[in-house]
C-alpha cells in the first residue's frame, strides 16, 4: 500500500490498481512528519489512550471501522507466530483493554451501528418541557427507552427524582455536568432536583 498526501491534510491511500481510502487528517496528536516514517501506524493515530479520552472529554461520537483481521493487518494488528497460532499485535490489545474500562465506567458507550440507529430513532420521538427546577419529558415512541442519559449542569445535587424514584447522578469527565442514567418510559415523565 502507497499513500500520497496533498497540502489539505488528505491522506489518499492506494495500491496499483485503486484508491483505497481517502483519509481527513483532522485530529492527530503525532506530526505528519512523525507518522510518513511508517505508514501501518496510521490506525494507532486514531486508536490511542489520547484520542479516547479526549473524545470522552468532548462529548463526542466517532464511528471506527477497521477489518482487524484482513490478510494486510498481518505483522501490524495481528501476528503469526511459527506453530501458525494468530495473536492481536499488544498495542491493539492495550487499547481494547482501555476502551473497556471506559465502557465499565459508562464513560463511553460501544454500540453496534444498527443499535446505534435505532437509538438515534427513538429520541426523535422525544419532547422535553423545563420549568423551575420540574422537567416533563414525553417519550412519543413505542418503546421504553434503556438507558437514556439526562446531562444537568453541575450546579445541582447529585440526585434527582424520575417518576417518583431517586436516580443518582455522576460527574462528566470535566466535572462540567450531572449525567444522569435511567429507563424513559413511554409518555409522561417527571423529573424533579434541587
Amino acid at each position: 500500500m502507497d499513500y500520497l498526501l496533498d497540502n489539505n491534510g488528505n491522506v489518499f491511500l492506494y495500491n496499483k490498481k485503486n484508491i483505497l481510502g481517502i483519509i481527513k487528517l483532522l485530529y492527530i496528536k503525532p506530526s505528519l512528519k512523525e507518522w510518513e516514517k511508517n505508514i501501518k501506524d496510521l490506525s494507532f493515530l486514531f486508536y490511542n489512550n489520547d484520542i479516547l479520552i479526549d473524545l470522552v472529554k468532548e462529548r463526542g461520537i466517532s464511528i471506527l471501522h477497521e477489518y482487524f483481521s484482513h490478510i494486510a493487518q498481518e505483522g501490524y494488528l495481528y501476528h503469526i507466530d511459527k506453530n501458525n497460532e494468530y495473536f492481536i499485535d499488544s498495542r491493539l490489545n492495550t487499547i481494547f483493554c482501555y476502551i473497556k474500562q471506559l465502557i465499565d465506567k459508562n464513560l463511553l458507550w460501544n454500540p453496534t451501528v444498527i443499535e446505534f440507529i435505532e437509538y438515534h430513532e427513538q429520541l426523535l420521538d422525544i419532547l422535553i418541557y423545563m420549568h423551575d427546577n420540574k422537567i416533563l419529558i414525553i417519550n412519543n415512541s413505542q418503546n421504553i427507552i434503556k438507558s437514556y442519559s439526562l446531562w444537568i449542569y453541575n450546579k445541582i445535587n447529585t440526585i434527582i427524582i424520575v417518576n417518583e424514584k431517586k436516580i443518582f447522578g455522576n460527574l462528566d469527565y470535566n466535572n462540567e455536568y450531572i449525567k444522569f442514567q435511567f429507563d424513559l418510559l413511554v409518555g409522561e415523565n417527571y423529573i424533579y432536583y434541587e
